[in-house]
C-alpha cells in the first residue's frame, strides 16, 4: 500500500524545488509532512502565519510500496543516530500528530536502479 503524505512551501521555494528537481532542507534537520492535507496547512499557519493559494502550495508525496520500504528501511548517518531516513515521528506523551520525517533531501521524483517507481509528487493548490 502507498503511503501519501503533504506539506506546504511557499511559492518562491517551490520554483526553487522545481528546478532542483528535490526539495531542499534549508538548513532544517528533516521535512516535515503531514498525513492528512488539511494537518499540513495548519502547520504552516502556526509556522509562517498567512497562508493561501498566491502565497504557498501544497506537495503531495506519494510514497509506492517500493518507496516505502526502501525510506524506510535505508538509516541516515550518525548525525541523525541512524534513524531511517523516513519515519514517524514519536512524541514523548504518545500524541499521534501523524507526522512524518524524512531526513535528507526530497527528490520530487525517483526511482531504483530498476527503474521502479519509490516516489512521486504533484503540487496542488490550496483551497
Amino acid at each position: 500500500m502507498s503511503l501519501v503524505l503533504f506539506a506546504v512551501f511557499p511559492r518562491s521555494d517551490i520554483e526553487l524545488f522545481d528546478s532542483k528537481g528535490h526539495v531542499l532542507l534549508h538548513g532544517a534537520q528533516y521535512i516535515g509532512l503531514r498525513q492528512r492535507l488539511e494537518d499540513a496547512v495548519a502547520r504552516a499557519i502556526k509556522v509562517g502565519g498567512a497562508c493561501n493559494k498566491n502565497s504557498h502550495g501544497v506537495l503531495e508525496v506519494t510514497f509506492t510500496p517500493l518507496g516505502l520500504a526502501h525510506y524506510t528501511t535505508t538509516c541516515a548517518d550518525s548525525s541523525y543516530f541512524y534513524k531511517p531516513l523516513l519515519h514517524k515521528m514519536e512524541y514523548w506523551d504518545s500524541t499521534d500528530w501523524q507526522v512524518w520525517h524524512f531526513l535528507t533531501e526530497l527528490p520530487l521524483q525517483a526511482s531504483d536502479m530498476q527503474g521502479n517507481l519509490l516516489i512521486a509528487t504533484r503540487w496542488l493548490d490550496i483551497m
